[in-house]
């Protein structure tokens, strides 16, 4: 891949947010990082642009759920993937893939490597 991704991180958990934003930046990506919803909801709103989306179903943070961003991601974006993380087994309709938790750093950069080749 010779373009730098850019990753839409979205997680209200500050370990796992600052955890998986250090690895996705020490594997070369851009990161843009958000713990409350309404802060993402606000910049997908004003053009953030990004290859893929990683959102967290259950955003306790402000009034944006992860499901209104996703689907907010998909009217937007509808060409960008978007992944819900989360804790249920069940991919919400508003994402186009499920990232289980608990997951792997491994098994995230997998799925984003194999979704966004060129």
């Amino acid at each position: 891949m010779d373009k730098k991704l850019t990753i839409l991180l979205v997680d209200d958990h500050p370990g796992i947010l600052n955890g998986l934003a250090k690895k996705l930046v020490r594997e070369g990506y851009f990161v843009e990082a958000y713990q409350k919803g309404d802060e993402a909801y606000q910049a997908i709103k004003e053009g953030l642009k990004y290859d893929i989306a990683l959102i967290d179903r259950s955003l306790e943070y402000g009034r944006t759920s992860g499901d209104e961003l996703m689907t907010l991601s998909r009217v937007i974006n509808p060409k960008t993937k978007v992944v819900c993380i989360s804790g249920y087994d069940t991919k919400p309709p508003q994402a186009n893939l499920l990232l289980a938790k608990p997951f792997a750093p491994s098994e995230m950069l997998e799925l984003i490597n194999r979704e966004c080749r060129d």
